[in-house]
């Protein structure tokens, strides 16, 4: 969890906020075991709270909502955290 987050210190409770009010975010990481490594370590630091929305640690363009996710028609992004490593996300929204 640590070694994950280390990175991320300087925003880490900025992080714990908006995980713990459910916020969207989006993990962009080059590989997929570090992306879904940070997923699971931001889903862990409200502990002994349980994080109750939906997370994705790793979420491709694949997948079968990506569609839905991504449309100009929704107004904004649901309680979600998504693990990316595609640069097509960074367009997205």
């Amino acid at each position: 969890l640590a070694s994950v987050l280390f990175p991320l210190l300087e925003h880490l409770h900025t992080l714990w906020e908006l995980v713990l009010t459910a916020e969207p975010l989006v993990v962009q990481a080059s590989s997929p075991s570090q992306c879904s490594a940070t997923v699971q370590a931001l889903t862990s630091i409200i502990h002994p709270l349980t994080f109750l929305a939906d997370y994705r640690p790793f979420y491709t363009i694949h997948d079968a909502d990506f569609k839905e996710l991504t449309s100009s028609n929704s107004s904004a992004l649901p309680s979600i955290i998504l693990g990316v490593t595609n640069p097509f996300f960074n367009k997205v929204k």
